[in-house]
Order: C-alpha cells, then sequence, then structure tokens
C-alpha cells in the first residue's frame, strides 16, 4: 500500500491542495475545488442535500464503512426503519 501522504491525518475524505491546503470535509472540498477550478459544482444544492440526508436516517445511528445507519449501539435497527429510510432516500433523490 505504501506510505500515507504527511497531510493526511487519518480521517476521510481528505485532500491536500498545491498551495499546502488541507481540507477533511465533503463540502468544504467541493466548495475549495469550485472556487479553485470554476467547475460552476452545486455547492448550495449538495449542502441542502447532505442536511436532507441527515434528517431521514435513523436517530441514535451512525454512518460506518461496515454497517452504515443499520446499528443503534448494539442493536439492529428494525427492518421496517430500514426500509422506510429507504424510500425516503429514493424520494429526496428524485
Amino acid at each position: 500500500h505504501g506510505s500515507r501522504p504527511n497531510w493526511f491525518s487519518g480521517t476521510t475524505p481528505r485532500m491536500g491542495f498545491g498551495t499546502g491546503k488541507t481540507i477533511g470535509e465533503s463540502i468544504d472540498i467541493i466548495t475549495e475545488l469550485d472556487k479553485q477550478y470554476d467547475l460552476r459544482l452545486k455547492v448550495d444544492e449538495t449542502r441542502d442535500l447532505v442536511r436532507a440526508f441527515r434528517t431521514i436516517f435513523p436517530k441514535q445511528t451512525r454512518p460506518s464503512s461496515r454497517s452504515a445507519f443499520l446499528l443503534k449501539g448494539l442493536s439492529k435497527v428494525p427492518r421496517r426503519e430500514i426500509e422506510d429510510t429507504l424510500a425516503k432516500t429514493d424520494d429526496l433523490l428524485q
């Protein structure tokens, strides 16, 4: 795998820029990319969509690379709650 760049602090996402600046938040990364390269990204719409996602996912769950939003503490999120969340996600992405 090789060694990590010295600006990588262990959190993801993480991006280093040629200016020496590093950023570790998704919205901040796309904002900076848009500013530096005039990509005409829809940063405000993206920020609103991220906020909306936070409102539909089950409370007291957390993102995870292994079981994202499927656990509440040590318990599983009930199947019906997961199905409702997926339906709301589909609606949000329409």
